[in-house]
């Protein structure tokens, strides 16, 4: 394509030249037929629509057919004493993978020190795998939050896929709230795909930048620590689970690097590097408070990565495969040691 431009481009020179209109049009064609090439394999690599395409008429028979099963049956849920019930804190890390923690990493040991130190504690799951239509944050935190994968089409994709906004989805504050938990989420910068919206719709009291004021995780994650915590220590807000989901790591645009982190960066490390750096920087001072706290008592702590890098990123930090999702409850147990080895 590169010779081709060279030779046929009408404004190679600094002098203008005049060629022929189907050398021209030979030009626009292989320029087309190359960018199709390459939206067309970047978008199944990211986004792999067709694969409900590929199933055999019975396999779609039976998978649309347990489906509606698992729609439209009711929830039925054990009821359970209120002194037994614990508070759950979620942390929904963008884009965190297992390798960029520095124990996992044999190129930047020292990245990520304070969730690498963490994930020797409680219960860590070593090898959770990424599922299909999961692989970007809309679909992952579909999946985590309703058990569900983000179908799509070819017409419908990415953040034109609606399937996660159907009511009738079975989610997990369609079985806690009955229980009597309250459900807050907090969701940095403006939540693409109208997620805030999924959320309420299934009970949770959801808030984005237009409701808090916070673009940036800094000072997100250090609202929430001076004001939330507090409150949730109270009898009264209890039992709860407070979902949080960080958004500077995500690679658009291009991964935030917050000035404040900028004296504990290592200046060696990339952009990409130091944005996930400044990440676990901001979880090592939200957890201070958390700990502080004594919510710890009666609560678990899930951390997780909703994907793994996309496409090309994962270079940028020595990751090779096979390659894993964070998940890890550090909390777990007084902190003792469990590793679950099997793959999830």
């Amino acid at each position: 394509i590169l010779v081709l431009f060279l030779a046929l481009c009408p404004f190679f020179s600094t002098k203008y030249i005049h060629i022929s209109w189907h050398r021209y049009s030979i030009f626009i064609v292989m320029s087309l037929i190359y960018a199709f090439s390459f939206m067309n394999t970047f978008m199944k690599y990211l986004y792999p629509y067709e694969q409900m395409e590929m199933l055999p008429p019975q396999a779609k028979k039976m998978f649309f057919k347990g489906l509606k099963r698992f729609i439209y049956d009711e929830i039925n849920i054990k009821s359970y004493q209120s002194t037994g019930k614990k508070n759950l804190i979620l942390i929904e890390l963008e884009s965190v993978e297992q390798q960029l923690l520095g124990r996992f990493n044999q190129l930047y040991p020292s990245s990520m020190p304070f969730l690498s130190n963490l994930s020797k504690y409680g219960t860590f799951v070593e090898r959770p795998e990424t599922q299909p239509y999961t692989t970007w944050s809309v679909a992952s935190l579909f999946a985590s939050q309703c058990h569900m994968p983000l179908l799509m089409n070819g017409k419908n994709i990415f953040n034109s896929a609606r399937f996660h906004l159907l009511k009738d989805h079975r989610c997990i504050g369609d079985y806690l709230r009955p229980q009597g938990y309250k459900l807050y989420s907090y969701l940095c910068n403006v939540f693409i795909a109208y997620f805030k919206e999924q959320l309420q719709m299934h009970g949770w009291d959801s808030k984005d930048f237009k409701d808090h004021g916070f673009d940036r995780d800094y000072d997100m994650f250090q609202y929430i620590g001076d004001n939330v915590i507090p409150n949730l220590t109270q009898k009264v807000n209890q039992p709860f689970i407070l979902h949080i989901a960080n958004a500077d790591t995500h690679p658009f645009p291009n991964y935030i690097v917050d000035d404040r982190c900028k004296k504990v960066l290592k200046k060696k490390y990339n952009k990409m590097l130091k944005s996930f750096n400044c990440l676990d920087y901001i979880l090592k001072k939200f957890f201070k408070k958390v700990e502080k706290s004594g919510l710890l008592n009666n609560t678990e702590v899930i951390i997780y990565g909703d994907h793994v890098l996309m496409a090309k990123e994962l270079k940028y930090a020595n990751i090779i495969d096979p390659r894993y999702i964070l998940f890890m409850l550090p909390y777990h147990n007084g902190m003792k040691k469990n590793v679950i080895t099997k793959k999830t």
